[in-house]
């Protein structure tokens, strides 16, 4: 919604959409980020324990933190 509002409408997939708030400066980590869709995709499609841990840990460890920063940037 962010990168409509500002003019930004021909991404169609995720990546681009992290690529292109990268390029906007909206994020600043675009590799977390990327491993984070990453990891989303990992869990649509496997279903196995010690993965969901590593991404549980991956969440707790750095995902909450890089969307906080991420709000911060969209209430400036």
């Amino acid at each position: 919604m962010f990168l409509e509002d500002s003019g930004i409408i021909d991404i169609n997939s995720p990546k681009a959409v992290i690529k292109e708030a990268y390029a906007q400066k909206l994020i600043s980590d675009e590799k977390t980020w990327l491993l984070m869709l990453n990891d989303r995709n990992m869990t649509s499609h496997l279903y196995k324990e010690e993965i969901a841990v590593e991404i549980a840990e991956r969440i707790s460890s750095c995902y909450i933190k890089e969307f906080e920063l991420l709000l911060k940037e969209l209430q400036k």
